[in-house]
């Protein structure tokens, strides 16, 4: 991916985030939210990667499956992979995306199991979540995904919640 396109996948990343943290600070909100809303809490979190090259052995998921997918693949290999949600844009898209991607601890990278897009194709803004926190949010409401989980009441967006309850720090931070 050149500079240009990804400043030009950034802007509309960044343009669709305040809209969003806009339209959802209009909403009411319970008094134990910390964040107006996931894309408040992915601001204020989230680092910007470009995806880098999935490891051979491990497949491409099931299309419109990426919270899924990404949960498979950290659960299966946790030493080696940690589950990252956020936001994800490329240029096949072409607009951002809820997406769910991993993280390579070995190669310090992120890597795409849903899309089909290669190596530098896609610009990512998320956070790498503790895998038992993923668990305990699936196990709770029988659905993959954190950030935009209202069955367990957005927990992670909830004053109570603290960052050390769910936030896996990587060496490239």
């Amino acid at each position: 991916m050149t500079e240009q396109m990804t400043l030009s996948l950034r802007q509309a990343l960044e343009d669709h985030l305040e809209r969003m943290i806009f339209y959802q600070s209009k909403m009411n909100r319970p008094a134990d939210f910390k964040y107006v809303s996931p894309f408040a809490f992915l601001k204020e979190h989230a680092i910007y990667k470009v995806n880098g090259r999935r490891p051979m052995h491990i497949k491409k998921g099931e299309p419109k499956q990426c919270y899924k997918n990404a949960f498979q693949v950290a659960w299966r290999h946790p030493h080696r992979f940690s589950y990252v949600e956020g936001l994800a844009i490329s240029k096949k898209v072409g607009f951002p995306i809820d997406h769910a991607w991993v993280y390579d601890k070995l190669k310090k990278r992120f890597f795409e199991v849903t899309w089909d897009d290669g190596p530098g194709q896609i610009l990512y803004f998320g956070v790498v979540i503790k895998l038992g926190f993923v668990i305990s949010e699936a196990m709770e409401s029988q659905i993959y995904g954190v950030l935009q989980n209202w069955k367990t009441g957005w927990r992670i967006l909830k004053e109570s919640t603290p960052k050390r309850a769910w936030r896996e720090r990587i060496d490239d931070e």
